[in-house]
C-alpha cells in the first residue's frame, strides 16, 4: 500500500511538499522529517499528526 500527502492538500498552500511512503510507519517518519525541515516543527503533537494522517491518500487498499 502507498501512503501520500501533499502539504497544499493539508492546508499549507505555500509549501510544495509531498510525502510518499510504502508503509504507514515510514509515512509517519517522513512526515515528521518534513515538518521539521520545512515547517520548523521539531515535535509534532498528536493533533497535528492525526490531522495529517486523515489528510493522506492511500493507494492499493484492499477492496478499493
Amino acid at each position: 500500500m502507498t501512503y501520500e500527502v501533499y502539504c497544499k492538500d493539508a492546508g499549507a498552500v505555500s509549501c510544495g511538499g509531498h510525502v510518499k511512503a510504502e508503509t504507514e510507519e515510514e509515512f509517519k517518519q517522513k512526515v515528521v522529517e518534513h515538518l521539521k525541515a520545512k515547517h520548523g516543527v521539531d515535535t509534532p503533537n498528536d493533533t497535528l499528526m492525526a490531522y495529517l494522517m486523515s489528510a493522506r491518500r492511500e493507494e492499493g487498499k484492499a477492496g478499493a
